[in-house]
């Protein structure tokens, strides 16, 4: 038990910023303690060095009237007169032999100075009994002959120190009090600054799958709290788009897994409802094969972005020569670009260090996307481009304009401006893309003008750390990049998925 309250002091910033309060006041105020009982005490000893100075100069002006130090011992009262009024002073005459001449009270009553204490010392303090007093000494010179005599002038101190004790007993009590109520208002106070963190927690524990669209209000954030807020708000909206982006990516995969297998399905049940000849049979299976290799690509596809959005893929990096990547990405497509009477044009050069499968896919979705939607008889072109920091691969087409409502989520999965190409495509094309440059540290863009130009531009750094060049040995099956190869049983244009707007 005691375990767990020490362990919750330990984590409670509210118990923290009390006890750290607390021990501030407790500090100040004994210094302030020390500070007055300093002062006080000077001005005690200040007090008395001034009656002991007063009172010396008086006996020793009265001394030297006396001729001698028998005349002294005769008449003893005409200096003891200066000591009228004060009960608290003593007052002993020596002559140079240490032969008491004068004393102002009884040998019994007279505070002895300690055995050490010697004539050369004029200011003493010492103990005795229950007292405490004060010795000054000094010398005087009697008449005319000069004679040397001692002078002991004592003070009882005892009130002072009285008074002093009194001091720290009363600065005590009060410290005592003034911890106490500290210690309260630093708990209310902690509590009352802390408050804005209490409404943080509970309206963080409102915040539900049904309600991330909740934002915490900024205005109303203390200073010191607004950038976790604002950090806060950012989580959460990160959240709702991933989480919305997740249910549309289920409800889209639903789709288009559903169309596949109904078309498996109710091909196969057509066929089998009655005996056929085997001819059609293996055209049946044939039409399968075809569903069953678009569910495989849909699969890897699938695959590589997951495996992309959890940082699983590892860069196998080589030195790769774009201009060189593009003429044999190009050169795949040769038999569809003469089917679509599209003409190609590869210009500039760069080189970056990078996954060549992997740039060989990209490039190659863009430009299965650019000849499904370029304008026949036109032409495509690949323009290269490099800098200190980045290579910049372009892919333009001319065809449709495209709105900036939609090219603002051609990369999102599944989407398809172009429902008329439904069956060309899963619609995962581009969003490979985006996933493949992002994996290099780069960005994509798409631009659209008025005339129906459509520019897909990526931007790969050219140099990389040297972390990443450490992991480029490890490489990656084709079955999770993806090949750069054409399928045999499908059109040349369809060996990359078509997936700009469709």
């Amino acid at each position: 038990m005691i375990g767990r309250s020490v362990s919750a002091l330990r984590t409670s910033i509210t118990a923290r910023l009390t006890i750290l309060f607390t021990a501030a006041v407790i500090l100040l105020l004994i210094l302030h303690g020390a500070y007055h009982y300093r002062s006080l005490t000077m001005q005690l000893k200040g007090r008395q060095a001034a009656t002991l100075t007063e009172k010396l100069t008086a006996i020793q002006s009265r001394l030297a009237h006396h001729e001698s130090a028998d005349l002294i011992a005769g008449n003893a009262r005409d200096v003891m007169e200066v000591l009228a009024g004060h009960s608290d002073l003593f007052l002993v005459i020596r002559d140079g032999s240490g032969r008491v001449l004068a004393a102002s009270h009884p040998e019994d009553l007279r505070p002895s100075p300690p055995v050490t204490a010697s004539l050369a010392d004029d200011d003493l303090t010492w103990p005795s009994d229950q007292n405490v007093y004060r010795t000054i000494r000094v010398g005087a010179m009697l008449g005319a002959a000069r004679a040397p005599v001692a002078v002991e002038l004592t003070v009882d101190t005892t009130s002072d120190s009285q008074i002093l004790r009194a001091f720290v007993r009363e600065v005590s009590l009060g410290m005592l009090v003034g911890v106490l109520i500290a210690g309260a208002m630093a708990f209310f106070i902690a509590r009352q600054g802390l408050g804005a963190l209490n409404r943080f927690a509970r309206a963080a524990s409102d915040i539900t799958v049904s309600r991330l669209n909740r934002r915490l209000d900024l205005d109303s954030t203390p200073l010191e709290l607004r950038e976790l807020v604002a950090s806060y708000n950012g989580m959460l909206e990160r959240l709702e788009r991933s989480f919305r982006q997740l249910v549309d990516f289920s409800g889209d995969l639903a789709h288009e897994l559903r169309t596949p297998i109904h078309n498996l399905l109710g091909q196969t049940q057509v066929t089998l409802s009655r005996v056929r000849a085997p001819e059609e049979y293996r055209r049946v299976l044939e039409s399968n094969v075809e569903e069953y290799e678009r569910l495989s690509r849909m699969i890897r596809d699938m695959l590589f972005l997951a495996q992309a959005d959890n940082a699983q893929l590892t860069i196998a990096r080589e030195k790769v020569d774009l201009s060189e990547l593009a003429k044999k990405v190009a050169s795949l497509f040769e038999a569809a670009f003469e089917e679509h009477r599209v003409a190609i044009i590869i210009h500039g050069h760069g080189t970056v260090k990078a996954d060549r499968l992997m740039l060989e896919r990209a490039l190659g979705n863009l430009l299965s996307n650019a000849l499904a939607h370029a304008t026949p008889a036109s032409r495509i072109r690949i323009a290269l481009k490099q800098s200190e920091q980045e290579a910049i691969i372009t892919v333009a087409n001319h065809g449709d304009h495209i709105p900036p409502e939609v090219s603002t989520r051609l990369f999102d999965r599944f989407f398809r401006a172009d429902t008329a190409r439904h069956g060309e495509g899963a619609g995962l094309g581009l969003a490979i893309v985006k996933s493949i440059v992002e994996l290099h540290g780069g960005t994509v863009a798409v631009d659209s003008d008025a005339g129906g130009e459509t520019q897909f531009t990526l931007h790969i750094p050219v140099a990389s750390s040297e972390a990443e060049i450490a992991m480029s040995g490890n490489a990656i099956t084709n079955d999770v990049r993806g090949t750069s190869a054409p399928s045999t049983k499908q059109p040349m244009a369809s060996a990359f998925h078509r997936s700009r707007i469709g």
